[in-house]
């Protein structure tokens, strides 16, 4: 006797704007997720502060590429340390210690806001 064949149904995937959650969080938080030290604030290059782009680091840490997903959870703070220095992101060792753990610090926004479950995963969807 053959088993009965189901055919698939689609399944409802819930996903986030990337964009409109960062600026959310930028704006509740009070901070520039593509300038977080403030290299460029004032209107002119300021070389007393380290260029800390938390966009950046999450291309260089993650396969995305212009209207892509990408999920982002607890697991990506316990592999924080493996990830420093990734790409043009500075080491934190290697940074003032007042911006030490701003990349943690950011997670821990997008999570706290948006992630589901004992995880706390939040799938995201990007355009440009």
């Amino acid at each position: 006797m053959s088993k009965k064949l189901t055919k698939p149904k689609p399944r409802v995937v819930e996903q986030l704007d990337w964009s409109d959650c960062i600026e959310y969080l930028e704006k509740k938080h009070g901070f520039n997720n593509e300038d977080y030290a403030g290299m460029f604030t004032k209107g002119k290059v300021d070389d007393n502060v380290p260029y800390l782009n938390f966009w950046h680091w999450v291309l260089d840490t993650k396969a995305i590429s212009n209207g892509t997903t990408f999920t982002l959870g607890n697991d990506d703070i316990e592999c924080l340390d493996l990830d420093d220095g990734r790409g043009d992101t500075p080491k934190d060792k290697d940074i003032p210690e007042q911006y030490r753990g701003w990349k943690e610090k950011i997670l821990n926004y997008v999570l706290d806001e948006f992630g589901k479950g004992k995880d706390r995963e939040c799938e995201f969807v990007v355009s440009w």
